[in-house]
């Protein structure tokens, strides 16, 4: 799941977030017929953010999951990747070399 933030399919939503060896996550899309007979492509997005080492916490785990937005490496993992600046901000996680080198 790390693979996938540092070298997957979310690679490009995670690029410059300073934390992204502490991110753990799963890209994926869903095509489907909507009511109307519209063939559509949910995009989703599964992970966690682990607490850096040392600290008190438990992992956070992140879902988005957006219907009809294409695939989950680029819209849901862009999302996540928004959501999980604002918990690391919110909880006061600086982003550290080991969990980066993990």
């Amino acid at each position: 799941l790390r693979g996938v933030v540092r070298r997957g399919t979310a690679r490009a939503a995670f690029a410059d977030n300073p934390a992204r060896g502490s991110i753990l996550g799963k890209t994926g899309s869903a095509q489907r017929v909507d009511r109307a007979g519209l063939e559509r492509t949910d995009a989703w997005f599964a992970g966690a953010i682990l607490p850096p080492d040392g600290s008190d916490g438990r992992p956070i785990v992140i879902v988005a999951l957006l219907p009809a937005a294409g695939l989950g490496g680029a819209t849901a993992a862009e999302l996540a990747d928004r959501f999980s600046r604002e918990v690391l901000r919110v909880r006061g996680w600086e982003p550290s070399l080991t969990l980066a080198e993990r």
